[in-house]
């Protein structure tokens, strides 16, 4: 580690550190908080006999999502990060976008996420010396790395408990350094008391979520007919509360997995909480399994025999559209790029009285009220989206007008 001279900034990944936190005996940590401000006292007093802490930064992308990955996890995170108010942090880094708290299912939503708070590290000052409390595979530790190059700060790294057997803090240096006086244990306590009671309903889980899905997945079925099953399947998956008239059917699938956590924890299944979380993640759980049953064997993929693209400022404008309705407008361009003009009405329709003769127009049911997307045929016979939006409002006519504008402007713009 580089010598320390008079200023030292903290930087901890809060993942790490709150795994490093799992994984202590009970009987070495009262609580689980640390008094970070300690925690610098204590590691820079090994190296240098005079220094002045400046910054404490707290890096978490996960710590604002707002989708519960289990039960009280949401309570949990809530009375964990209000511990950190107390433990002379100087600032809290965590994602605000709503693409990660609300969207868990994009797979791109963690790199979003932390690429948005590495803009925020590149962006702050540091003290001549940085102390990094991580493992060496966070990405915080290698933007740290990069940032010393430009910044010229010394750089030290601290791994948490667990991470090395030959170096890194220790739990017992944890110890020393907790958060003490207060109610801290007694808040220890309750955090942990909702994480033994995430730990059993995840156990059961394992058990009893085959027959659950089963049971959930034969109701779904009987939506099979609806028009936009597959959409109405992941508008479940994304957000099962949207849907509170099924919720309340399928409380009768979840019966005895309720018996079985009531049998070993009454307190627990006495929760409506947690009986609202079950149900919850078994109606998440089963529309995602039902999603992948729908799907086409890789073999047996779909090949898409024409292509269907965006107009650039018509796809900015989609981006502000309801989930759902963008979900529908994807099905439909995989449907378009697969049958072409093969198309017809009362899905595709010509538009009559356009100065394009290749314009048509697509329906799509919407949240709400009737969509309409406009396309045309390029040179090559491929199809480009235009544009398009919700017939609610104003009158057929001046809809229809609008958009043939529009469409025709903007075909014009593509073919120059």
């Amino acid at each position: 580690m580089a010598i320390l001279r008079e200023s030292v900034d903290l930087v901890i990944d809060g993942s790490d550190f709150y795994r490093s936190i799992q994984k202590a005996p009970r009987t070495k940590l009262k609580n689980g908080w640390c008094d970070f401000r300690l925690l610098v006292e204590q590691q820079a007093r090994e190296i240098a006999s005079r220094f002045v802490l400046g910054s404490i930064l707290y890096f978490d992308p996960r710590a604002n999502s707002r989708t519960e990955d289990s039960y009280g996890s949401a309570q949990r995170r809530e009375l964990w990060l209000g511990r950190l108010k107390n433990l002379n942090v100087s600032e809290l880094l965590v994602s605000t976008r709503l693409d990660y708290q609300n969207r868990k299912g994009d797979p791109d939503y963690f790199p979003n996420a932390t690429h948005q708070l590495m803009a925020a590290l590149a962006h702050r000052e540091y003290s001549a010396n940085v102390l990094v409390l991580s493992t060496q595979e966070s990405p915080l530790f290698s933007c740290l790395e990069h940032l010393q190059d430009s910044r010229g700060f010394s750089k030290g790294l601290l791994l948490p408990p667990g991470e090395s057997e030959t170096g890194g803090l220790t739990h017992d240096e944890l110890e020393e350094v907790q958060l003490r006086g207060g109610n801290n244990e007694a808040l220890w306590e309750e955090y942990r008391k909702l994480k033994g009671d995430s730990d059993q309903i995840a156990t059961l889980w394992q058990t009893g979520s085959a027959e659950i899905h089963q049971a959930v997945q034969k109701r779904m079925r009987r939506y099979l007919g609806r028009k936009n099953y597959p959409t109405w399947l992941k508008s479940l998956a994304a957000d099962p509360s949207r849907e509170k008239g099924f919720l309340s059917l399928s409380k009768t699938d979840l019966g005895p997995f309720t018996d079985a956590i009531r049998k070993d924890n009454r307190r627990l299944a006495s929760i409506p909480e947690c009986a609202r979380f079950c149900l919850e993640k078994a109606v998440r759980e089963a529309a995602v399994a039902e999603l992948s049953q729908l799907q086409p064997p890789a073999a047996q993929a779909t090949v898409h025999r024409w292509a269907a693209n965006f107009q650039k400022s018509f796809q900015r404008e989609t981006e502000k559209w309801p989930c759902d309705v963008r979900d529908e407008l994807r099905e439909k361009c995989d449907l378009l790029r697969e049958r072409g003009p093969q198309l017809t009405s009362p899905l595709v329709e010509p538009v009559a009285g356009s100065r394009n003769p290749s314009l048509t127009r697509l329906r799509l049911r919407g949240a709400g009220g009737a969509y309409r997307i406009f396309f045309a045929r390029d040179d090559d016979g491929n199809y480009l989206l235009l544009a398009g939006g919700k017939k609610g409002g104003f009158s057929d006519d001046r809809f229809y007008r609008d958009m043939k504008e529009t469409s025709t402007s903007r075909y014009r713009e593509c073919s120059e």
